[in-house]
């Protein structure tokens, strides 16, 4: 019999089209719909109308037929028939109930596009044969443009565009393309909120505590920190832009955000082990060494980047700030205080200190610290910590007093000094709630529990700006990546707040006062006096 296979059971797709025979015309076209046929195990093309002895009989040589074509593709690409019988759906639209030699030319013709596209689609069949249908469709247009212009109807046009963001989603986390191309090229500006929302629900199916990840789940944790972390470049002006904003990685959850933090952290410790064991040894540098380098500074990069997504509202929830602004209240309201300001500058460095005592007297009142009041000490320069020469004071390690360099102390007002000591003492209410914690005085449904675990987790981690510098980052850098640490940011929102509140609020009373004298000389002068 013409056109026939005997046994077509391990051939694969470009097989049976060589052995049946069959091609495209002299033009390209394939205009043949002649039926392929099956009794079990042949394969043939029907040449013409014939009688068979049942409609069952005719319905189960194409249903055979079918098989067969199934069968080959999963062979040609050494995957399930399963995937194959999905991309019969996918390209002919409908579960088939016959094959013609149209059909079979145009899964070949697909087939041979996909095979290309293969690896990079993950060694997923449907996705490599939808990769090639819109490379076939718009090859001078990226995939997502290529999806865009197809003639769809609106509500399959938005499927298929989610279709792609998932699957663009799931070969970023798998590396299989390149970030900048798929980022830039395959998803437009107004659907990254898309893609995130993707790559959100594909995190939360990883733990979301350090400890009870595997060293491959830690390794995914790592690569969607890559993700979010990724820049891209304004080819107009040249400049850096983050792909994903910070409010993006605060929808988030605060213990996905530690636990892709720890998960950095951990990468860098491993690497930098490695690193100073060779440097130990003695050895000639290691052909990985640059590479081992590179990748510290990515893991303190992407570590400087998902820090900066906590915001006020999680490191100083609404009791904190109602603590804070009764302990602003009061003090604007103390003539003590509003003495201060108003006569700092003729203020010595004896009672200059006794108004800064006074101050964590008032905030230890205000926040009930038990274990961490400190007291305060003016040192001269060459007596301060090297921290004490980037700010005007330094908590010491122990918490039990704020240093003062009197050197930067003496050149700002109150309102600084007040910004200054708010710092150092937030340092101490942070190890205050985590001392609370270690000693079994908080309970776990505590609201405060979580942001303990911030803090120590910012505590563990803490670096200074030379420890950034000596990575080969700037001085600028450096100083920056010290302050996204959680609990320096939480610091320094509670300083510049409290600072900007004072001011406010001293403000307010010198214009009342003004007003106040106004209003009496204005009444002595209408007496007549």
């Amino acid at each position: 019999m013409p056109n026939t296979i005997a046994d077509a059971r391990t051939l694969t797709l470009s097989d049976i089209v060589d052995q049946l025979g069959v091609k495209p015309d002299d033009d390209g076209k394939v205009n043949d719909t002649r039926e392929l046929r099956s009794r079990g195990k042949d394969l043939y093309v029907k040449e013409e109308r014939g009688a068979h002895p049942s409609v069952v009989s005719r319905k189960l040589h194409r249903e055979y037929a079918i098989e067969r074509v199934r069968d080959s593709l999963a062979a040609e690409f050494n995957t399930l028939p399963d995937k194959a019988q999905q991309v019969l759906h996918d390209v002919f639209g409908r579960e088939p109930t016959q094959i013609t030699v149209k059909n079979l030319l145009r899964l070949h013709e697909l087939g041979t596009s996909a095979k290309n596209l293969y690896e990079k689609c993950g060694h997923n069949l449907p996705l490599a044969f939808e990769a090639a249908k819109g490379v076939e469709e718009f090859p001078q247009l990226p995939q997502y443009e290529q999806i865009a212009k197809r003639k769809l109807p609106a509500e399959h046009k938005e499927a298929e565009k989610t279709k792609l963001l998932e699957r663009v989603a799931q070969e970023l986390i798998d590396d299989y393309v390149d970030q900048s191309k798929a980022l830039k090229d395959l998803v437009k500006e107004e659907d990254r909120p898309e893609l995130f929302a993707i790559l959100l629900s594909k995190m939360s199916e990883l733990p979301d505590s350090f400890g009870s990840c595997t060293r491959d789940q830690k390794a995914m944790w790592i690569r969607f920190a890559s993700i979010l972390g990724h820049t891209g470049k304004d080819p107009k002006t040249n400049e850096k832009y983050r792909i994903f904003s910070r409010d993006q990685l605060r929808c988030m959850t605060v213990e996905q955000r530690l636990t892709m933090l720890g998960t950095l952290i951990n990468r860098f410790s491993q690497l930098r082990l490695t690193h100073d064991n060779w440097i130990l040894g003695h050895s000639a540098k290691p052909k990985w060494a640059e590479e081992n380098f590179a990748e510290q500074k990515t893991m303190w990069r992407l570590y400087i980047w998902i820090s900066q997504g906590f915001g006020l509202d999680e490191l100083a929830p609404l009791e904190e700030v109602r603590a804070l602004e009764s302990f602003i209240k009061a003090a604007s309201k103390d003539a003590f205080f509003r003495d201060a300001y108003a006569r700092w500058d003729d203020k010595n460095q004896k009672e200059r200190m006794e108004v800064c005592q006074r101050l964590v007297d008032l905030y230890a009142d205000k926040f009930i610290l038990m274990q961490h009041k400190p007291s305060v000490a003016f040192l001269d320069a060459a007596d301060c910590p090297p921290r004490a020469f980037t700010r005007p004071s330094v908590i010491h390690p122990y918490f039990d007093s704020i240093n003062f360099n009197k050197e930067k102390v003496l050149t700002g007002d109150f309102c600084s000094a007040c910004n200054s000591i708010l710092h150092e003492l937030t340092h101490c209410y942070q190890h205050e709630l985590i001392w609370l914690k270690n000693t079994f005085q908080m309970n776990r449904d505590d609201p405060r529990h979580l942001r303990v675990k911030i803090f120590e987790f910012g505590t563990a981690c803490y670096q200074l700006p030379s420890f950034f510098e000596n990575l080969g980052f700037s001085e600028e850098t450096a100083l920056f990546a010290y302050k996204q640490n959680v609990i320096e940011q939480h610091a320094y929102q509670i300083g510049d707040y409290t600072e900007s509140r004072m001011r406010e609020l001293f403000a307010q009373q010198d214009t009342t006062e003004q007003k106040s004298e106004s209003g009496e000389t204005e009444q002595v002068n209408d007496s007549g006096e």
